[in-house]
């Protein structure tokens, strides 16, 4: 087994034991280098980002977030992340990791080894993107953006478009962010409205 498919390994149990988000061995670099004619760089694994990232957020949680660059309602997401009106807000509670998965084929070294494994043990897989998870500051899952739809199947929120889907959404950030204010809230319902528009 490769190394980065053993570190999404440890990874995956980690999380089917209940246990916090932590990788068994040292991540790989975050970074890589080519030599010239070698081929494309591989991404960073999906254990590298988030030890990363968990590193940037101390106190903080962590917002994981899968995506791929296809996906219309990923960068929905992504511009909701960043508004000036919200960026303060996710900054306040969550650190922020974006993992791709998904990948069509001339894109595939985009996806972060281990990524698509992680996504499908935390609950996303089979469900459209964009998928995310809040990860509280001690490493553990404590809500994700898949729910039970009416006919009782598995359905994400994805960029949340629906009176339902903004209320399960701020349901999903509160899961990390229990102090989150009234005037924080309607910042995160604004910006989803005026995105929801485009």
């Amino acid at each position: 087994m490769s190394r980065p498919a053993l570190l999404a390994s440890a990874l995956s149990a980690a999380l089917l034991l209940g246990g916090p988000l932590a990788a068994a061995a040292p991540a790989a670099p975050a970074t890589a280098t080519r030599a010239p004619g070698a081929a494309a760089p591989v991404s960073p694994t999906a254990i590298a980002v988030y030890e990363k990232t968990r590193a940037a957020a101390g106190k903080r949680g962590v917002f994981l977030a899968f995506h791929a660059s296809w996906c219309v309602w990923c960068r929905a997401l992504e511009k909701l992340i960043l508004l000036p009106t919200t960026k303060p807000v996710f900054d306040r509670y969550y650190e922020v990791a974006w993992l791709t998965v998904d990948e069509r084929s001339s894109r595939k070294s985009l996806e972060n080894p281990g990524a698509d494994e992680l996504r499908t043990r935390i609950g996303g897989d089979g469900v459209a993107l964009p998928f995310y998870a809040v990860v509280d500051p001690k490493g553990s899952v404590v809500a994700t953006s898949v729910r039970r739809g009416l006919d009782g199947k598995k359905e994400n929120i994805g960029f949340p478009g629906t009176p339902d889907e903004v209320e399960d959404f701020l349901a999903l950030f509160r899961a990390g962010a229990p102090d989150l204010t009234e005037s924080e809230e309607k910042a995160l319902v604004d910006g989803i409205a005026a995105l929801a528009k485009r």
